[in-house]
């Protein structure tokens, strides 16, 4: 087999062994974090973290039902609990939102009714939103 030395004025083209793909434009658009994206195991501690969040606020609702000063009337503990079920809210919130946001099949207007249900009613939401459009969306994890 013959091999060629490439001279001074040859132009040395590299061809790739694998083509690229192209991406369309929505799909330039999408965050990372986009439920395409989630294994299992991902999206079940989504919906587990929810499930406890809405359980913490069963518990407070409760505990403001037994007690005049709801859950503080354990003292520290209370607190803790408050500040726990704050926190886990909170970010629930942040990862719904973003997960939202990713979503293409979503209108504009829809993303906003969503959002103001994570806020507003937080839990039962994020449970609704995740059966809706988490768990359903098949598997593709997103590729460089």
């Amino acid at each position: 087999m013959e091999q060629l030395e490439p001279k001074s004025n040859d132009v040395i083209t590299v061809h790739p062994t694998a083509p690229s793909r192209e991406r369309s434009s929505s799909e330039d658009l999408r965050h990372e974090l986009a439920a395409e994206s989630l294994s299992d195991a991902a999206r079940m501690a989504l919906a587990a973290a929810s499930v406890v969040s809405l359980a913490m606020a069963g518990g407070m609702l409760s505990a403001a039902f037994m007690w005049s000063d709801g859950a503080f009337h354990l003292g520290w503990l209370g607190t803790v609990f408050f500040a726990t079920w704050l926190g886990l809210t909170w970010l629930l919130v942040f990862v719904h939102a973003a997960l939202l946001q990713s979503n293409c099949v979503i209108s504009r207007r829809a993303r906003g009714v969503w959002l103001a249900s994570f806020v507003l009613t937080g839990p039962v939401a994020f449970l609704a939103y995740w059966q809706m459009h988490v768990w359903p969306s098949s598997h593709s994890p997103r590729r460089e």
